[in-house]
């Protein structure tokens, strides 16, 4: 199945290769599915560019321009408005009806040309769309999120593995930051925060997206989303921060610490335990519970620095968030491990919460 974002981009609006305006309309759904509809549009720069891409391609395969090729070439780089770029097809067009499957439309004071025969449509199963993240996107039946800088590093990257040269990744790289997006998100249930143009039923969002614009958030919510308020920690984590900053695009009403109420948004874990944080916004109310462990593990049986006459037993705990690993040497132990082998030993006992207590013995 092709990549969610590589259907937006089109193969990059034929082929990866030229730059353009795409209209594309995400249809979200209960069960978390995507229906998309996606269509390219040409301006006369883009059409003149995909031309010179493509006569460039021609020419770094060995292939002959022959002079009938160079003379369209030569006519479409010294056409001047839409109107010429119209007559032009009509008087190249073989078939006569090229025409009659080519739509020109003005969009953002700009005109364009279209194909409905170039409108893509597919379905992805919400199995598949929750594996997207990394690309720059976060769908969910409650939430619409992309960023313009993973679509730009997931691509780059694909680029640099396909068997393109430097320079051809180069000019692709150029061609996507000059790539907007007409983008329509319908969502299952009324959208309720947006940074987008909001329908009347509020139902979906309009976003003119451009990727020049790196590492641009546009998003839509809907009052089950659990995505508005950003806690600076993970649901059900073991941290050993001193502290945690809450953050959200909504205007944020209230928090509360453990049934508290707490002012400012700088929250201080002082205090080993578990915490509950409740934040209310305009749009939403919120609430995770994690674990901070700021203590390190306690080890008896043995103590730093000293030396032995005879076996010792080892013994580890961590009352609040358990042990993760322990070590002696390169070897794991259990708690109570006896060991009875003279020499110098280092062990390592880790919690949860990543703290650590080393132990350096010696038996003779």
């Amino acid at each position: 199945m092709k990549k969610l974002f590589m259907l937006l981009l089109a193969v990059v609006c034929v082929l990866g290769l030229s730059a353009c305006t795409y209209e594309a309309t995400y249809t979200i759904h209960e069960d978390g599915s995507v229906d998309i509809e996606a269509m390219p549009w040409y301006s006369l720069d883009d059409m003149k560019q995909l031309l010179a891409v493509e006569m460039q391609w021609m020419t770094s395969s060995g292939a002959e321009i022959d002079a009938e090729t160079q003379a369209k070439i030569d006519a479409v780089n010294n056409i001047q408005n839409m109107d010429e770029l119209v007559e032009f097809i009509k008087a190249t067009d073989e078939t006569g009806t090229a025409m009659d499957e080519i739509i020109v439309r003005e969009i953002n004071g700009v005109s364009y040309l279209g194909s409905p025969n170039e409108k893509e449509k597919d379905t992805y199963p919400a199995e598949y769309v929750a594996t997207i993240g990394d690309q720059g996107f976060t769908i969910t039946p409650d939430t619409f999120e992309f960023t313009t800088e993973g679509m730009l590093d997931t691509y780059s990257s694909l680029m640099g593995n396909a068997n393109v040269t430097a320079e051809e990744a180069e000019s692709i790289q150029a061609m996507l930051a000059t790539t907007n997006f007409l983008l329509t998100v319908e969502m299952p249930e009324e959208i309720t925060y947006t940074n987008g143009e909001l329908s009347a039923d509020k139902k979906s969002v309009f976003f003119n997206i451009n990727l020049a614009t790196s590492n641009q958030k546009y998003y839509a919510y809907t009052k089950a989303s659990k995505n508005l308020v950003n806690f600076g920690i993970e649901d059900g984590a073991v941290t050993k921060k001193k502290s945690i900053k809450i953050s959200s695009v909504d205007k944020i009403s209230s928090i509360t610490v453990n049934g508290k109420k707490v002012s400012g948004k700088k929250i201080s874990l002082k205090e080993d335990g578990k915490y509950t944080v409740t934040v209310k916004t305009k749009n939403a109310e919120e609430t995770i519970s994690f674990v901070k462990d700021g203590t390190k593990p306690v080890v008896t049986g043995v103590e730093n620095g000293k030396t032995y006459e005879g076996a010792v037993t080892i013994n580890f705990s961590d009352e609040t968030s358990g042990i993760k690993s322990a070590k002696l040497g390169k070897k794991k132990i259990k708690n109570g491990a006896k060991v009875t082998k003279a020499g110098t030993y280092t062990l390592k006992v880790t919690d949860k919460a990543g703290n650590k207590t080393t132990v350096k013995f010696t038996i003779k």
